[in-house]
C-alpha cells in the first residue's frame, strides 16, 4: 500500500510513501488484524477450528479442560474452567496487545448469557 507524502515533509516530486503497517479503516486492515491475532493464538497453543475460523481451541494440558476463544472483530470471548486459565490468557495477550478485561460476559452480539457456575449451566438467549 502506498500513500502520498504528507504535507510538510520534504520530498522530490512524484515520490510516495510505502506503508509498513496497516491503517485503521483500510479494506486490508481487517485481514491484517485477523492474521496478527491468529498468529498470537497459534503461538499460545490454540488451533483454529475448521468449521468456524473465528473459534480457537487449546486442548487441556495434564488433564485440564480445553480452553476456547471466540473472536468477533476485536472482541474476544474466552471460555475456560478456571479463573487462573483466564488470567493466563489475558496476561499472554496483554504482552502483545492492549487488553481490557470486562469480567464475566453478560451480553454478546445481542444475546444474553446466563452462567450458573455452581450448577455448571450456561444459557444463551
Amino acid at each position: 500500500m502506498y500513500m502520498a507524502v504528507p504535507q510538510g515533509v520534504r520530498a522530490d516530486g512524484g515520490m510516495v510513501c510505502k506503508l509498513r503497517r496497516s491503517l485503521y479503516g483500510l479494506k486490508q486492515a481487517t485481514d491484517v488484524w485477523f492474521k496478527t491475532i491468529r498468529a498470537a493464538f497459534v503461538e499460545m497453543g490454540f488451533v483454529q477450528c475448521r468449521a468456524d475460523p473465528c473459534l480457537f481451541v487449546r486442548l487441556g494440558k495434564n488433564d485440564q479442560s480445553p480452553v476456547y476463544i471466540v473472536l468477533y472483530v476485536d472482541d474476544l470471548l474466552v471460555g475456560c474452567a478456571t479463573d487462573a486459565e483466564a488470567d493466563e490468557i489475558c496476561a499472554a495477550l496483554s504482552s502483545r496487545f492492549t487488553v481490557k478485561s470486562l469480567g464475566d460476559a453478560r451480553y454478546v452480539l445481542g444475546m444474553a448469557i446466563e452462567y450458573a457456575r455452581n450448577k455448571g449451566e450456561l444459557v444463551v438467549r
